[in-house]
């Protein structure tokens, strides 16, 4: 079974409205016409974490998050916030990574954009090689913003092998593969340290969303041989809650290239450049706020 584990994500930052007070109708609604629905979620004092059933949303109270992999429109569910709320939005992002099947998507990132310009009237930018692994992005910023403190780390990583695939294709109950995925994650602190949510799909795939404070973690996981592919999504700062965890993570995955997209990362960026586990290949400006680094690597490379 071939499904497309590349996601296409925004992130929207507003003003003058509590995205937190709108009633759950409004966000259902939101998912659905991206061809998703709600499966679960998790809130703490910052964040409600909705687990979807193609990937995942994160609502704070001046921002959201949201990730669709498959042949999900993510696009329509944008375009239905910003109908209501494009005069509250202070910065915008939407992004789509270079699909492994772009021929079974709706739509690409050029029809995106035309759609997106009606309200937000954004810039593009691409990031990495055309020719092999590429993201693109269209952003937007009312004004520039202080932006200091807001890090997102993007960790993407393809054709893993298949000790890891094992444990997500294995025949056991729910149950009991959880028990395994956790346990194969065991040394990135991420299922101790974050309070999470997570689901097991039927027969394969697994998505886990984790709240720690102010910070959050994704993890979506297509398994199939064919298609494999694993991406991790943050909010932490490396630097300061492990910086060794893209080390970690690619030592239990173990796949055979990788993407690395860094926003206000500059500082991992040059500490982990010193130690040859990433090597910048690609960093724009967007706008005056974010600065975003992008990496593609090959097994064949330098390991990290």
């Amino acid at each position: 079974m071939i499904f497309e584990g590349s996601e296409k994500k925004f992130e929207i930052v507003v003003e003058n409205v509590d995205l937190r007070s709108l009633p759950l109708s409004f966000w259902q609604e939101m998912v659905a016409a991206s061809q998703a629905e709600i499966l679960s979620s998790l809130s703490n004092d910052f964040y409600d974490a909705y687990l979807l059933s193609e990937s995942s949303l994160f609502v704070a109270q001046d921002r959201c998050i949201m990730i669709t992999c498959g042949q999900t429109r993510l696009i329509d569910a944008a375009l239905l916030f910003l109908k209501t709320y494009s005069p509250n939005v202070l910065v915008f992002f939407y992004q789509r990574k270079n699909e492994l099947f772009p021929q079974m998507q709706s739509s690409d990132f050029s029809s995106d954009v035309q759609n997106l310009q009606k309200y937000v009237p954004g810039n593009i930018f691409e990031l990495g090689n055309s020719q092999r692994h590429f993201t693109h992005i269209y952003y937007y910023e009312k004004e520039a913003i202080d932006s200091s403190d807001d890090v997102t780390v993007e960790f993407l990583m393809y054709d893993i092998s298949a000790n890891s695939r094992a444990v997500f294709m294995s025949d056991k109950s729910s149950i009991e593969k959880r028990k395994e995925i956790h346990d194969l994650f065991t040394k990135t602190r991420l299922f101790t340290d974050f309070t999470i949510d997570d689901f097991v799909f039927e027969p394969f795939g697994y998505s886990v969303n984790g709240l720690l404070d102010d910070r959050y973690f994704t993890i979506h996981i297509t398994p199939q041989e064919e298609c494999s592919y694993i991406s991790f999504e943050s909010n932490v700062d490396l630097s300061v809650f492990d910086q060794k965890l893209f080390q970690k993570l690619y030592q239990t995955c173990q796949p055979q290239s990788f993407d690395i997209l860094l926003f206000q990362m500059s500082h991992l960026k040059e500490k982990t450049v010193q130690g040859k586990a990433i090597v910048d290949f690609d960093t724009k400006m967007l706008g005056e706020s974010y600065q975003v680094h992008f990496y593609h690597q090959q097994k064949s490379d330098t390991p990290i």
